[in-house]
């Protein structure tokens, strides 16, 4: 069995191929920091009940750890787009001041948007995925003002790796590795014209 995006721990699963979604978590806070300074306040909206949306908070923390920011964390947004709004909304009440939040799913990142433009909030958006919706809002005279930044997956390079690997165990009876991860990339203003 050859798994790919999702896994499982199982001896049954030859390889996995999937987001490095730790690498791409340090590289949301990356971009948390470049659209903020010292002492803003910024915020990850997450959903701690998927392992990979865990990773992707922990990595984002990690890369936070030690700069001079106020972070607000700790929100489960169950995978719910309203749920995000929510979240957004309570936010933005309780700390307007809110320069950047980083959301570990696109779906967040819809909520979030619709939260921030009814408060008249200048807060930017970090979203992941790298959906078709993402590209689309970041290029937008409108809704790019609020959503700057895309962590994007490589679904691409994910299948092709997977591809060869099963490949490779067909004719030589062995994979590379037991689990392969693939480095996610930043989608902003500077590199948007290549989507």
């Amino acid at each position: 069995m050859f798994t790919f995006d999702c896994t499982s721990e199982s001896d049954a699963i030859n390889c996995f191929v999937g987001t490095d979604n730790k690498e791409g978590g340090r590289l949301g806070g990356q971009e948390l920091l470049r659209l903020s300074k010292d002492g803003d306040t910024v915020a990850i909206i997450g959903y701690p009940t998927a392992s990979s949306c865990k990773d992707r908070e922990d990595g984002c923390l990690e890369t936070l750890e030690g700069a001079d920011r106020k972070v607000l964390t700790g929100y489960d947004y169950k995978g719910d787009a309203n749920e995000a709004q929510k979240i957004m909304e309570n936010i933005l009440t309780t700390n307007p001041e809110v320069t950047a939040v980083f959301t570990v799913g696109d779906p967040a990142c819809t909520g979030a948007l619709a939260a921030i433009k009814a408060a008249g909030s200048d807060c930017k958006i970090i979203g992941f995925d790298g959906n078709p919706e993402a590209i689309d809002a970041i290029k937008s005279e409108e809704n790019g003002k609020y959503w700057v930044s895309e962590i994007s997956q490589n679904p691409k390079e994910i299948g092709k790796v997977i591809v060869d690997e099963m490949i490779q165990f067909m004719t030589e009876g062995k994979v590379t590795d037991k689990q392969i991860f693939i480095a996610p990339y930043i989608i902003n203003e500077e590199n948007i014209d290549q989507f």
